[in-house]
């Protein structure tokens, strides 16, 4: 297992992190002493390791600034000498005021350190900091050990192998109790297309992709599962309830029967079996979500249309609230159809 064998590496990291703990102030005056140069941004325009911010369901797309602006995606890049990243600030806001965000101490291996509210979160090793990473090490407090093995065919990175043990101070369970995923690469023509996200359970996810969604095909497929849900509901229903958990993960609906003719408004308390449908397995954006709102809402009326509904109590919350933004389109092609929606 990646945890074991390199366990005497992720011990003196960990011992690392525990001096850098202590003399965090001391490192960040030191490194505010190398500054060169500072460039400030909106948004991030460098990964520490091979697509790191893809992984994460983002894209590079930083904007190069003269001035800072009040956003929480407002970063300063500070450089040193030799033109390398040595410590990210993030603006907040709230606070009205930067924050470090990052520190890079270069020495025969890059040292990335992560804080958190001023605080040491994370340290993390890795051979080369920006282009041919073949290995990553980390500490992440309580959270534990991580380790990350690249896998490049040729030039392009096609698997990260990562390891994670959660429990490094429980005696009770093993020091080598991992939890293991990989990254999966993909691409056409040499260009980064989709980053797939595989769990040992099983579970597997896309967490980047370039390509946009098929929204006729999203149509077509939440009708007829929705069709085959209520075909198959074995017993008599006075109520329809749909919730869509459409933002900030996977798009999917939860669907609700009811013999009650007026169950709680909230199809999240139901008294009932819940079933789940997948959208789509990638998260939208905001207008993505919005038009897929508006499908799914096109799709109860179908759905009514052709019978499966007839005098049914309908219900449609988005994210467990019926007045929202999202829920304005679904009202829309509602009130067009001359139907009552809870």
């Amino acid at each position: 297992m990646s945890i074991e064998k390199y366990w005497p590496q992720l011990s003196e990291i960990e011992k690392k992190f525990c001096t850098y703990k202590q003399n965090l102030e001391s490192i960040i005056h030191s490194v505010a002493a190398s500054t060169h140069h500072t460039v400030i941004t909106k948004g991030e325009i460098a990964n520490p390791t091979p697509y790191y911010y893809e992984r994460m369901g983002t894209k590079l797309a930083g904007k190069v600034l003269q001035v800072p602006v009040a956003s929480e995606n407002c970063l300063r890049y500070h450089y040193d000498s030799e033109n390398r990243i040595i410590m990210v600030e993030e603006g907040s806001k709230f606070l009205k005021c930067f924050r470090i965000k990052e520190i890079y101490l270069h020495n025969e291996h890059t040292e990335r350190l992560v804080l958190s509210s001023d605080y040491l979160a994370v340290l993390a090793v890795f051979d080369n900091a920006f282009s041919n990473t073949q290995l990553s090490l980390a500490f992440a407090g309580s959270n534990g050990h991580i380790v990350e093995e690249f896998v490049y065919t040729d030039s392009l990175l096609t698997e990260i192998k990562i390891s994670r043990d959660y429990s490094p101070y429980d005696q009770n369970i093993s020091r080598y109790n991992n939890c293991i995923e990989w990254h999966r690469f993909i691409y056409e023509n040499q260009s980064l297309i989709q980053i797939e996200r595989i769990c040992d359970n099983g579970y597997k996810e896309l967490m980047y992709t370039t390509k946009k969604p098929d929204f006729n095909k999203i149509k077509e497929d939440t009708y007829h599962k929705l069709r085959e849900l209520i075909a198959n509901n074995k017993r008599d229903f006075a109520s329809f309830g749909i919730e869509g958990f459409l933002d900030q993960q996977q798009p999917m609906l939860v669907v609700c029967f009811s013999e009650d003719k007026h169950p709680s408004e909230l199809i999240a308390d139901w008294n009932t079996d819940m079933h789940d449908i997948w959208v789509y397995d990638w998260q939208f954006n905001d207008s993505q979500e919005r038009k897929c709102v508006k499908i799914i809402a096109e799709i109860v009326v179908e759905l009514i249309g052709a019978g499966l509904l007839k005098d049914k109590q309908i219900y449609f919350h988005q994210n467990q609230v019926c007045v929202t933004q999202m829920y304005s389109g679904a009202k829309s092609v509602f009130k067009k159809a001359n139907i009552s929606v809870q």
